[in-house]
């Protein structure tokens, strides 16, 4: 019972974090573009190339799928 309702206090702050990152004033921007410049490794490299070439809008909506899916966990939970 608290592991759902800690669950549904996460997925109320993705969603919020992912409008807020949708609803943007910079929403094509690349905010962690210079980070995949320390990797070691050819899985870190392609993880971070990834996640890196993300904008904030795609960030966003990333956010949103994370909550819908929480929220499934946590619906199949209770």
């Amino acid at each position: 019972m608290i592991l759902s309702l800690i669950g549904i206090g996460v997925v109320l702050a993705l969603f919020a974090l992912g409008l807020k990152c949708v609803r943007s004033k910079h929403p094509d921007e690349t905010p962690f573009l210079d980070a995949a410049n320390g990797t070691d490794s050819i899985i870190g490299s392609v993880v971070m190339f990834l996640l890196c070439s993300l904008s904030v809008k795609q960030y966003g909506y990333l956010c949103f799928a994370g909550g819908f899916l929480l929220l499934y966990w946590v619906s199949a939970s209770w």
